[in-house]
């Protein structure tokens, strides 16, 4: 950092600083999608406020950090019906969905396709091979 001005080398810090408390809250939400999760929860466990929270998304992720949690969420669980043989009901309660009517909401919302046609057609590619 040398030939910078002290603004600069300040601007470069607070950066830093930020991305370290986003890559916290991101990284505490993928060992915890399971769990209920709040807005204060996330910044809590980021350090700081939650409105600040929401700035840091909307700067390095673009969705809020709820809208991360589900569709982190929904990846982990198309990848248990792809690669698991548990049943739909196990995949929404290990995925943090309350209920399994969300988790198919959610899943078709996404994928366009409902959890068992997403697992069909997974092992359907698997016996082509």
């Amino acid at each position: 950092m040398r030939g910078l001005t002290w603004r600069t080398r300040l601007l470069v810090k607070v950066h830093a600083l930020y991305a370290y408390r986003f890559y916290s809250a991101t990284e505490w939400i993928r060992t915890h999608y399971a769990d209920e999760i709040t807005l204060p929860d996330i910044a809590a466990k980021a350090g700081v406020s939650p409105e600040h929270l929401l700035r840091l998304f909307k700067k390095h992720e673009g969705p809020t950090p709820i809208q991360y949690v589900w569709k982190y969420r929904i990846d982990r669980a198309i990848e248990l019906l792809i690669h698991t043989g548990l049943n739909v009901t196990e995949v929404s309660e290990r995925c943090g969905f309350k209920t399994t009517h969300h988790f198919a909401r959610m899943i078709k919302q996404e994928t366009g396709r409902t959890a068992s046609e997403i697992r069909r057609l997974s092992w359907a590619e698997l016996t082509k091979t």
